[in-house]
């Protein structure tokens, strides 16, 4: 069978793409912020800390399965994988899924990262009593100097005097 001519008006097929263009779509480690890096080595290493520990190993596949039922979607190994290559750029994780793998592999180092990368710091609920109970000890020590201060060269039984004379009358 004879070939057809081709018409000059007809565009030629170019099998050829923009390297830049594939490079987007694909993706690769320079398309991703530093922060999606860091999150998906944190990522990562939960899963692989998590696979290894000693008592309760748990897979990828295994993680999966937990945060399907907690999350009530399907997430798939896959999922998981592609959370972590830091060549599929077009997978991100969902907060909720985040806060899933937290609770599957009890771990919260993906939590703390993103907290860290909003300049944040993460506290369980014991080590924020911790921080409160500190802070109001701080408060403390600089009201009993101020009081201190303020109390510089005042006689203190005279102040008292004065004090209780006040609260005797206003109390019955």
């Amino acid at each position: 069978m004879p070939r057809k001519q081709i018409s000059p008006d007809q565009m030629t097929f170019n099998f050829t793409a923009e390297a830049q263009r594939l490079a987007l779509e694909g993706g690769d480690q320079h398309t991703l912020s530093p922060f999606e890096r860091r999150l998906r080595q944190v990522l990562k290493a939960v899963f692989d800390d998590a696979a290894r520990r000693g008592a309760d190993p748990i897979d990828r596949a295994e993680i999966a399965r937990r945060m399907t039922e907690k999350l009530g979607r399907e997430i798939s190994k896959s999922h998981l994988d592609q959370w972590t290559a830091m060549a599929t750029v077009d997978r991100r994780m969902h907060v909720d899924a985040l806060k899933a793998v937290c609770e599957v592999t009890g771990d919260l180092r993906p939590m703390h990262a993103f907290a860290e990368a909003s300049g944040l710091k993460l506290l369980t609920a014991e080590e924020a009593v911790c921080a409160e109970y500190g802070a109001k000890l701080l408060f403390k020590k600089l009201l009993t100097e101020d009081i201190k201060d303020t109390l510089q060269g005042v006689d203190e039984q005279s102040l008292k005097a004065q004090l209780v004379a006040r609260f005797e009358g206003g109390i019955k």
